[in-house]
Order: structure tokens, then sequence, then C-alpha cells
């Protein structure tokens, strides 16, 4: 059960973040402290401020489930969101 569920994460993960990526193509190859010339607002971004960390912590999660274990499920949770928040500390103001 918990195996089926990474994938049905992995699959929603890989579909928000490509959809977020086509939204906004101009977002996805900004360097760092680069300011991009508009606020995206269409496709994802007018439901969430930030579709691609949404759609990349759900493939990670998703991955970590793979091993059918809860153990592996808690696991990759945890370490997603230690990544999500160090990712906003750094990058975002």
């Amino acid at each position: 059960m918990v195996a089926a569920l990474g994938i049905a994460m992995v699959v929603v993960g890989c579909c928000l973040t490509a959809w977020a990526a086509w939204a906004n193509p101009e977002g996805t190859c900004t360097p760092v402290g680069q300011v991009t010339k508009r606020k995206a607002t269409g496709g994802p971004y007018a439901l969430m401020a930030h579709p691609m960390y949404l759609g990349m912590w759900l493939i990670l999660t998703g991955l970590a489930a793979q091993g059918g274990t809860e153990v592996g499920l808690a696991v990759g949770l945890a370490a997603a969101m230690i990544l999500e928040d160090w990712i906003t500390r750094e990058r975002l103001p």
C-alpha cells in the first residue's frame, strides 16, 4: 500500500513540476540573486507560491515510499521537509 502511494506521489509531483515549468519558463533558469521580469500568476502559481518546490517534495517523498515501509516514508518526509526549509531560507526573501 505504501509503495502504491509512493508511485502516485511521484507521478503527481512530476506533473506539478512540469506544469509549473511550462507556466513560468523564465523562472526555471534564473540565476540565484537575479530578479525575474515578472511574477508568475498563471497555472499552478495561481494556487500556490512555489509549486516546483511542492512537486519536488512529492517526488522525493514518493521515491522514499517506494521501499514499501512506513519507516522509509517517514524518513523521506523528514528529509524532504528539511531540504525544503533549507532551500527556502537560502534562496527566497
